[in-house]
This record gives C-alpha cells, sequence and structure tokens, in this order.
C-alpha cells in the first residue's frame, strides 16, 4: 500500500508538471504565430498562466480522486480476501524457509490456542510435535521440484495437547521471497471414525 501511495504521488506531481508545462509550450507557440494578436489585450500573460494553473490542479484533482477509487477497491478487495481465508475450515499458515511463520488465517491460530500476534513469528517447529529438521529438508526439496507434498502431521497447542492433521504444502512467492503455504485439516474425527469402524470389524470377526 506504501508503494501504491507513492506511485500515485509522483504520478500526480507528474500530470501537473506535463499540463503547466504543454501550456507554457502552448501560450508561447500562440503568441508567436498567432495571426491575429489582438487576444493579448484581452488575457494578460498572468491572468492566462492563473486560468492554466486552475485547469491543471482540477485535472490533477481528477486523476487523484481516479487514483484514490482505485486504491479504495483495492483494500475492499483485500479485506474480503482476507475475511474469506479466515473463515476457511482449514488451517492456513504461510512461513518461510527457515520455518518462521508468516501469517495464519483465524482457524490456524484458534486451532492452536494463539492469538494471531502471538502465532505469527514462531517457528513451526514450536507447533509441530515432533518436528523432524532432515524430513523439512526433504520435503522442501520437493516442493522446489514443482511438486504438491501431502503429509500427516502432528500440531502441538499452547496448552501442549496434540490433535492429527492432514497437511498439503505448495511452494508461493510472499513479498518476493518464496514461501511454504500449508493447508491443515483437523483428521481427529475421521480418524476416531475409523478407529470405531476397524474396532467394529473386529468384533464382528471375533462373534463369527
Amino acid at each position: 500500500m506504501r508503494e501504491l501511495g507513492a506511485m500515485r504521488s509522483v504520478a500526480l506531481a507528474a500530470a501537473l508538471c506535463a499540463v503547466v508545462f504543454l501550456g507554457l509550450v502552448a501560450f508561447d507557440f500562440l503568441g508567436r504565430f498567432a495571426l491575429d494578436a489582438r487576444w493579448h489585450e484581452v488575457w494578460r500573460m498572468d491572468e492566462l498562466l492563473a486560468a492554466m494553473f486552475t485547469a491543471a490542479l482540477f485535472l490533477a484533482f481528477v486523476y487523484w480522486r481516479r487514483l484514490d477509487s482505485s486504491e479504495k477497491s483495492l483494500r475492499r478487495g483485500e479485506r474480503a480476501f482476507r475475511s474469506v481465508v479466515d473463515k476457511a475450515a482449514d488451517a492456513i499458515v504461510i512461513h518461510d524457509l527457515s520455518g518462521e511463520i508468516l501469517d495464519a488465517n483465524q482457524s490456524a491460530w484458534e486451532s492452536l490456542g494463539y492469538s494471531r500476534e502471538e502465532l505469527v513469528g514462531r517457528n513451526v517447529s514450536e507447533v509441530e510435535e515432533g518436528f523432524d529438521p532432515e524430513g523439512f529438508q526433504r520435503i522442501w526439496g520437493l516442493l522446489l521440484s514443482g511438486e504438491q507434498v501431502t503429509v500427516d502431521e502432528i500440531h502441538k497447542r499452547k496448552d501442549g495437547s496434540t490433535f492429527p492433521v492432514e497437511s498439503r504444502l505448495s511452494l508461493i512467492e510472499a513479498e518476493g521471497e518464496r514461501a511454504v503455504l500449508s493447508l491443515a485439516r483437523d483428521v481427529s474425527e475421521s480418524r476416531k471414525a475409523m478407529e470405531e469402524i476397524r474396532r467394529s470389524e473386529a468384533r464382528n470377526r471375533a462373534v463369527l
């Protein structure tokens, strides 16, 4: 957003300078080559410059309003996108190559028992039970080759309790740097259901 504001200021200044410069060139051209020079008696130099300056300010204001409208639309789009991401059922986490968490959605920080401010800046090793650095490097190699990776992990909450997740990992660009996008789904209920099915099947076999 800061870059957009800087670009808007530069564009506004450039538009203003261009309008004033072209006005001066046009005035000089007409003053030298107009057949009927009596218009000089109607428009003095100071009056003409004032009129051109007013027109330049008006055009610059119109241009600024268009840029401001574009910036507001961009902000609304960002807020809407953030709202959609936060309401996603899956926990979404972005972390860099060292494992430092750069951003996370609401499902992620709530499932882990943190606030967003507490979670961002932590390392993934702090929220993953039995974190394996060598395994992380192998996964990173697969991601660099363009693959998407699905892994079973155990996430650790702030209070120390754990729960199983299925994480889908992919490589993305975050502010010009490579990063890992992780979409983790809590599979506690599905694991319990599968375990109950296995127990039921085992009981049936014992009866038979």
